[in-house]
Protein backbone atom coordinates (compact mmCIF):
# COMPACT_ATOMS: atom_id res chain seq x y z
CA UNK A 1 0.00 0.00 0.00
CA UNK A 2 1.02 3.53 -1.13
CA UNK A 3 1.80 5.57 2.12
CA UNK A 4 0.80 9.05 2.17
CA UNK A 5 3.71 10.19 4.11
CA UNK A 6 7.23 7.62 4.95
CA UNK A 7 9.25 9.65 7.95
CA UNK A 8 13.15 8.43 7.13
CA UNK A 9 14.61 8.14 10.45
CA UNK A 10 13.55 6.69 14.07
CA UNK A 11 15.38 10.14 16.35
CA UNK A 12 13.71 11.70 18.71
CA UNK A 13 12.19 14.27 15.82
CA UNK A 14 11.01 11.26 13.21
CA UNK A 15 9.16 9.57 16.46
CA UNK A 16 7.89 13.72 18.10
CA UNK A 17 6.87 13.53 14.24
CA UNK A 18 5.05 10.07 14.42
CA UNK A 19 3.21 11.01 17.31
CA UNK A 20 1.43 13.67 15.91
CA UNK A 21 0.59 12.05 12.54
CA UNK A 22 -0.95 9.43 14.30
CA UNK A 23 -3.91 11.36 15.37
CA UNK A 24 -4.71 12.29 11.86
CA UNK A 25 -7.94 10.26 11.23
CA UNK A 26 -7.38 7.96 8.33
CA UNK A 27 -3.51 8.78 7.63
CA UNK A 28 -1.35 6.11 6.54
CA UNK A 29 2.05 6.74 6.99
CA UNK A 30 5.41 4.95 7.95
CA UNK A 31 8.41 5.67 9.78
CA UNK A 32 11.80 3.64 9.11
CA UNK A 33 14.63 3.65 11.04
CA UNK A 34 16.45 1.79 14.35
CA UNK A 35 14.49 3.78 17.55
CA UNK A 36 17.37 5.89 19.14
CA UNK A 37 19.78 4.36 17.50
CA UNK A 38 22.34 7.67 16.94
CA UNK A 39 22.15 8.13 20.53
CA UNK A 40 22.51 4.92 21.36
CA UNK A 41 25.63 4.32 18.93
CA UNK A 42 27.43 7.60 18.82
CA UNK A 43 27.19 9.42 21.82
CA UNK A 44 29.72 9.57 24.49
CA UNK A 45 28.96 7.00 27.52
CA UNK A 46 28.46 9.17 30.50
CA UNK A 47 27.52 11.88 28.99
CA UNK A 48 24.16 14.34 30.61
CA UNK A 49 21.68 16.42 28.33
CA UNK A 50 22.72 19.80 28.45
CA UNK A 51 19.03 20.74 27.85
CA UNK A 52 16.30 21.67 30.31
CA UNK A 53 14.69 18.91 31.94
CA UNK A 54 11.21 20.06 29.52
CA UNK A 55 13.05 20.08 26.81
CA UNK A 56 14.27 16.55 27.07
CA UNK A 57 10.27 15.17 26.14
CA UNK A 58 9.75 14.43 22.87
CA UNK A 59 6.60 15.75 21.74
CA UNK A 60 3.82 14.43 21.50
CA UNK A 61 0.31 16.82 20.77
CA UNK A 62 -1.54 15.98 24.38
CA UNK A 63 2.03 15.70 26.23
CA UNK A 64 1.00 12.22 27.42
CA UNK A 65 4.48 10.87 27.07
CA UNK A 66 6.50 12.47 29.54
CA UNK A 67 9.82 12.34 31.12
CA UNK A 68 7.42 12.18 34.37
CA UNK A 69 5.23 9.61 32.55
CA UNK A 70 8.17 7.35 31.86
CA UNK A 71 8.96 7.11 35.11
CA UNK A 72 5.72 6.76 36.30
CA UNK A 73 5.47 3.45 34.06
CA UNK A 74 8.79 2.20 34.31
CA UNK A 75 9.44 2.82 37.65
CA UNK A 76 12.83 4.31 36.71
CA UNK A 77 14.22 7.71 38.22
CA UNK A 78 15.74 9.98 36.22
CA UNK A 79 17.69 12.76 37.55
CA UNK A 80 18.64 16.53 36.17
CA UNK A 81 20.25 16.19 33.78
CA UNK A 82 18.68 13.80 32.21
CA UNK A 83 21.70 11.00 31.41
CA UNK A 84 22.14 9.99 28.30
CA UNK A 85 21.46 6.04 28.72
CA UNK A 86 18.27 7.18 30.45
CA UNK A 87 17.20 9.11 27.73
CA UNK A 88 18.26 6.60 25.50
CA UNK A 89 15.83 3.95 27.24
CA UNK A 90 12.63 7.14 27.56
CA UNK A 91 12.71 7.20 23.77
CA UNK A 92 12.80 3.65 23.32
CA UNK A 93 9.45 3.40 25.40
CA UNK A 94 8.12 6.50 23.87
CA UNK A 95 8.62 4.66 20.36
CA UNK A 96 6.73 1.57 21.95
CA UNK A 97 3.62 3.51 23.14
CA UNK A 98 3.77 6.01 20.40
CA UNK A 99 4.06 4.01 17.15
CA UNK A 100 5.09 0.49 18.02
CA UNK A 101 5.22 -1.00 14.47
CA UNK A 102 8.43 1.25 13.33
CA UNK A 103 10.21 -0.52 10.41
CA UNK A 104 13.87 -0.85 11.66
CA UNK A 105 15.08 -1.02 8.09
CA UNK A 106 17.62 1.80 6.29
CA UNK A 107 16.67 3.82 3.37
CA UNK A 108 19.23 3.51 0.82
CA UNK A 109 18.14 6.10 -1.94
CA UNK A 110 14.89 8.22 -2.19
CA UNK A 111 13.94 9.21 -5.72
CA UNK A 112 11.02 11.08 -7.81
CA UNK A 113 8.35 8.72 -8.90
CA UNK A 114 5.47 10.30 -10.65
CA UNK A 115 3.76 12.44 -8.24
CA UNK A 116 5.56 11.13 -5.23
CA UNK A 117 8.71 9.17 -4.40
CA UNK A 118 10.19 6.05 -4.36
CA UNK A 119 12.22 4.38 -1.44
CA UNK A 120 14.92 2.03 -2.16
CA UNK A 121 15.83 0.30 1.08
CA UNK A 122 19.26 -1.35 2.24
CA UNK A 123 17.91 -4.77 1.88
CA UNK A 124 16.69 -4.45 -1.97
CA UNK A 125 13.27 -3.60 -1.53
CA UNK A 126 11.61 -0.61 -2.40
CA UNK A 127 8.34 1.44 -1.13
CA UNK A 128 6.08 3.90 -2.33
CA UNK A 129 5.21 7.54 -0.95
CA UNK A 130 3.62 10.59 -1.71
CA UNK A 131 5.58 12.50 0.72
CA UNK A 132 8.61 11.84 2.38
CA UNK A 133 10.31 13.53 5.66
CA UNK A 134 13.87 13.13 6.16
CA UNK A 135 14.73 13.21 9.77
CA UNK A 136 18.12 11.32 9.42
CA UNK A 137 20.02 13.41 11.69
CA UNK A 138 23.82 14.10 11.43
CA UNK A 139 25.52 10.95 11.40
CA UNK A 140 26.04 10.30 7.76
CA UNK A 141 27.58 13.90 7.55
CA UNK A 142 31.11 13.54 8.65
CA UNK A 143 33.57 15.86 6.72
CA UNK A 144 37.62 14.84 7.17
CA UNK A 145 39.91 17.16 6.21
CA UNK A 146 41.90 16.26 3.37
CA UNK A 147 45.20 17.08 4.83
CA UNK A 148 44.46 14.09 7.31
CA UNK A 149 42.88 11.72 4.12
CA UNK A 150 46.28 9.25 3.94
CA UNK A 151 46.73 8.83 7.26
CA UNK A 152 46.03 5.53 9.10
CA UNK A 153 42.75 4.88 10.85
CA UNK A 154 44.38 4.30 14.15
CA UNK A 155 46.17 7.44 14.21
CA UNK A 156 43.18 9.58 12.96
CA UNK A 157 39.90 9.49 14.00
CA UNK A 158 36.57 11.74 13.88
CA UNK A 159 34.70 12.45 17.02
CA UNK A 160 31.46 10.66 15.69
CA UNK A 161 33.51 7.36 15.80
CA UNK A 162 34.02 7.14 19.59
CA UNK A 163 31.40 6.66 22.49
CA UNK A 164 34.32 5.54 24.67
CA UNK A 165 37.57 7.15 25.68
CA UNK A 166 39.42 4.39 27.84
CA UNK A 167 41.54 3.10 24.70
CA UNK A 168 42.97 6.65 24.59
CA UNK A 169 44.30 6.34 28.76
CA UNK A 170 48.10 7.58 28.46
CA UNK A 171 48.36 8.33 24.77
CA UNK A 172 48.61 12.14 23.41
CA UNK A 173 45.75 13.27 21.63
CA UNK A 174 45.48 16.62 19.38
CA UNK A 175 42.04 17.59 19.13
CA UNK A 176 41.65 19.69 15.69
CA UNK A 177 38.64 22.15 15.77
CA UNK A 178 36.90 24.41 18.76
CA UNK A 179 32.81 23.57 18.83
CA UNK A 180 30.71 21.67 21.25
CA UNK A 181 32.32 18.56 19.55
CA UNK A 182 36.05 19.68 20.32
CA UNK A 183 35.58 20.85 23.84
CA UNK A 184 33.53 17.80 24.83
CA UNK A 185 36.37 15.12 23.31
CA UNK A 186 38.95 17.10 25.22
CA UNK A 187 36.97 16.74 28.56
CA UNK A 188 36.35 12.98 28.27
CA UNK A 189 39.71 12.69 26.94
CA UNK A 190 41.32 14.17 29.83
CA UNK A 191 38.78 12.11 32.07
CA UNK A 192 40.13 8.60 30.58
CA UNK A 193 43.48 9.58 31.47
CA UNK A 194 45.07 11.12 28.00
CA UNK A 195 47.14 13.89 27.47
CA UNK A 196 45.21 16.56 25.18
CA UNK A 197 45.98 19.75 23.22
CA UNK A 198 43.42 21.07 21.35
CA UNK A 199 43.93 23.58 18.03
CA UNK A 200 41.50 25.97 17.15
CA UNK A 201 42.33 28.16 13.53
CA UNK A 202 40.99 31.41 14.53
CA UNK A 203 42.25 34.72 13.80
CA UNK A 204 40.92 36.46 17.02
CA UNK A 205 42.08 35.48 20.53
CA UNK A 206 37.81 34.03 21.52
CA UNK A 207 35.86 31.48 20.74
CA UNK A 208 32.11 31.80 19.59
CA UNK A 209 29.83 28.92 20.73
CA UNK A 210 26.15 28.90 20.83
CA UNK A 211 25.88 32.65 19.26
CA UNK A 212 27.96 34.35 22.13
CA UNK A 213 31.33 35.63 22.77
CA UNK A 214 32.76 36.36 25.52
CA UNK A 215 36.55 37.68 26.56
CA UNK A 216 38.72 35.30 28.33
CA UNK A 217 40.09 38.20 29.81
CA UNK A 218 37.14 39.49 31.84
CA UNK A 219 36.24 36.76 33.98
CA UNK A 220 38.44 35.66 36.65
CA UNK A 221 38.82 31.69 38.11
CA UNK A 222 36.30 32.87 40.87
CA UNK A 223 34.18 34.47 39.01
CA UNK A 224 33.83 31.01 36.81
CA UNK A 225 33.16 28.78 40.13
CA UNK A 226 30.49 31.08 41.67
CA UNK A 227 28.74 31.22 38.26
CA UNK A 228 28.79 27.39 38.57
CA UNK A 229 25.46 25.14 38.96
CA UNK A 230 25.18 21.77 39.07
CA UNK A 231 21.55 21.85 37.95
CA UNK A 232 20.60 22.16 34.00
CA UNK A 233 18.44 24.34 32.30
CA UNK A 234 19.44 27.89 30.43
CA UNK A 235 18.06 29.45 33.71
CA UNK A 236 21.41 28.82 35.58
CA UNK A 237 24.00 31.34 35.23
CA UNK A 238 26.39 29.44 33.35
CA UNK A 239 23.46 28.28 31.56
CA UNK A 240 22.87 31.43 30.20
CA UNK A 241 26.70 32.27 29.55
CA UNK A 242 27.92 28.78 28.54
CA UNK A 243 30.58 30.18 26.77
CA UNK A 244 32.42 30.65 30.37
CA UNK A 245 34.36 27.15 29.44
CA UNK A 246 36.05 28.72 27.09
CA UNK A 247 37.57 31.43 29.42
CA UNK A 248 39.89 28.27 30.98
CA UNK A 249 42.04 28.67 27.82
CA UNK A 250 44.43 29.96 26.73
CA UNK A 251 45.30 31.27 29.65
CA UNK A 252 45.82 28.11 31.99
CA UNK A 253 46.88 25.46 31.05
CA UNK A 254 47.97 22.36 32.72
CA UNK A 255 47.12 20.73 35.98
CA UNK A 256 46.16 24.12 36.87
CA UNK A 257 43.90 24.12 33.59
CA UNK A 258 42.51 20.68 34.28
CA UNK A 259 41.37 21.80 37.57
CA UNK A 260 39.30 24.30 36.41
CA UNK A 261 37.97 22.34 33.69
CA UNK A 262 36.79 19.58 35.71
CA UNK A 263 35.39 22.31 38.05
CA UNK A 264 33.43 23.69 35.32
CA UNK A 265 31.84 20.97 33.51
CA UNK A 266 30.47 19.22 36.65
CA UNK A 267 28.98 22.55 37.58
CA UNK A 268 27.96 23.22 33.86
CA UNK A 269 26.05 20.09 33.36
CA UNK A 270 27.05 21.14 30.04
CA UNK A 271 28.38 17.57 28.68
CA UNK A 272 29.93 14.67 30.41
CA UNK A 273 29.75 14.50 34.19
CA UNK A 274 33.40 13.36 35.27
CA UNK A 275 33.95 10.06 36.14
CA UNK A 276 36.87 9.29 36.83
CA UNK A 277 38.02 12.91 39.01
CA UNK A 278 41.64 11.14 39.64
CA UNK A 279 42.19 11.33 36.47
CA UNK A 280 45.81 10.99 35.25
CA UNK A 281 45.84 12.98 32.08
CA UNK A 282 46.77 16.21 31.43
CA UNK A 283 44.30 19.13 30.01
CA UNK A 284 47.35 21.13 27.91
CA UNK A 285 46.41 24.67 26.32
CA UNK A 286 43.92 25.61 23.57
CA UNK A 287 46.06 27.01 20.89
CA UNK A 288 43.49 29.21 19.28
CA UNK A 289 44.85 30.87 16.08
CA UNK A 290 46.76 27.89 15.52
CA UNK A 291 45.61 26.27 12.34
CA UNK A 292 46.87 22.78 11.41
CA UNK A 293 47.69 22.22 7.75
CA UNK A 294 49.10 18.43 8.15
CA UNK A 295 50.26 16.02 9.62
CA UNK A 296 51.98 12.59 9.80
CA UNK A 297 51.52 9.57 11.49
CA UNK A 298 54.38 7.98 14.07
Amino acid sequence: MKSEITIVGAGPYGLALAAHLRKISGLHFRIFGEPMAFWRDFMPKGMYLRSAWRACYIADPQNEFTLEAYQAATGEKISAPVPLEKFVSYGRWFQEQVVPDVDPRQVAWIERKGSGFQLKLRDGSSQETKRVVVETGISSFVWRPPEFENLPAAAVSHSSEHSDFARFRGASVAIIGGGQSALESAALLHEAGADVEVFVARTASTLDWLAKTLQPDRFSLQDLLQLGGRRAGWGQPVGRAPKLFQTIAPLHSGSVGAEIHSTCRRRMAASAAPRNTAASGRLGSIRVGSKVSGATAP
